[in-house]
């Protein structure tokens, strides 16, 4: 009985550790990326592996297939400096190829509550041609494009999706010119 114990505790706990850990390595082996944003080729693919697969239910809940929607994330500014709550970001880009896109920030895989319960700036808000979004807890000069962030501390991660994007760019998403993401100071 005592072996069959410690059995089921090795399976779970080698189950835990795949599930949990292994998982981003092996996305970050199949990441293509583009000055801070990336994006991984097997998120949204049919024949992906178990473990993308764990990493998406974790992560990136209800992802739709590549030929719908690109997902693009940065964890950094185009400088190489990692994103940060405190800070203000300035996110500027030219039209991006898709029927319509979006922009996020979340910290630890969620939206961050704001007064004015506002998580997305979309090519809706925005219209055709060159943007420019502030992510920063308050407004600022000139910057009529706001997404507000709360108070907490901690990383900070920008999400953009484009969905129904052109075919060229769902087989090659390297392609994309991307959008810009400058620190403007932190608290």
């Amino acid at each position: 009985m005592l072996r069959l114990i410690g059995a089921v505790l090795l399976g779970i706990g080698a189950g835990w550790v795949s599930a949990i850990q292994l998982p981003q390595n092996v996305i970050s082996g199949g990441a293509v990326s583009m000055g801070p944003w990336q994006t991984a080729k097997a998120i949204g693919v049919e024949a992906t592996n178990p473990y993308v697969r764990a990493w998406v239910a974790r992560h990136g809940i209800w992802a739709l297939p590549r030929s719908e929607v690109i997902y693009l994330s940065a964890d950094a500014d185009s400088s190489g400096v990692p994103l940060k709550t405190g800070c203000r970001y300035l996110v500027a880009g030219e039209e991006l190829p898709s029927r319509w896109w979006s922009v996020t920030a979340y910290r630890d895989d969620f939206w961050m509550d704001n007064s004015l319960d506002r998580y997305s700036v979309t090519s809706t808000d925005l219209g055709e041609g060159a943007w420019q979004v502030l992510f920063a807890r308050e407004p600022g000069e000139g910057a009529p494009n706001w997404l507000p962030m709360d108070e907490g501390a901690g990383p900070l991660n920008l999400t953009l999706r484009l969905y129904d994007p052109e075919a060229a760019v769902s087989a090659a998403p390297e392609t994309i010119r991307v959008p810009e993401i400058r620190r403007l100071g932190c608290n």
